[in-house]
């Protein structure tokens, strides 16, 4: 739904009509995996490796898609860490403003503590940053003579 004054974006994350639901506001692309590298820690509580986010994402970048939740592949208890204080903050978010979850191929890759609070709230539908492939990335590729020579490929 395009805000006319604005021109951003606006999305709604609870069952009802998108015209009567209070909105959050999210870009519709996450381009790089560096941009879903932010986006991931912009979130999460703890401390974590962008890098290492950046390298599982490569090529990739994440469109925003209104998905049904009961869809989703789960992965097993080791790779989400459930902390009670932290379900509790969540808990305490209103769902009109929840961020959107993160999915690859069908799996559930981040967002576990509002995938529970948006099913105990019986909510079937929220917004997802869905991989896909992105546009060729381009790499470097480094040479020891470059700097010694002041080259650039």
């Amino acid at each position: 739904m395009q805000n006319q004054e604005s021109g951003r974006t606006t999305h709604m994350t609870h069952d009802v009509n998108a015209e009567t639901a209070a909105a959050a506001t999210w870009p519709e692309l996450l381009e790089s995996s560096q941009a879903i590298a932010e986006y991931v820690a912009d979130l999460s509580p703890y401390e974590i490796s962008q890098e290492q986010i950046e390298e599982q994402y490569f090529g990739l970048r994440g469109r925003l898609t209104w998905i049904e939740l009961s869809t989703l592949l789960l992965r097993s208890s080791d790779h989400n860490i459930p902390s009670k204080s932290r379900q509790k903050a969540v808990d305490s978010l209103p769902v009109v403003t929840m961020p959107p979850l993160l999915v690859d191929d069908s799996v559930l890759e981040d967002g576990y503590h509002r995938l529970r609070k948006l099913m105990k709230d019986g909510v079937s539908h929220h917004w997802a940053y869905v991989m896909e492939e992105g546009p060729e990335p381009t790499v470097k590729k480094a040479s020891r003579w470059d700097s010694a020579y002041d080259m650039t490929p």
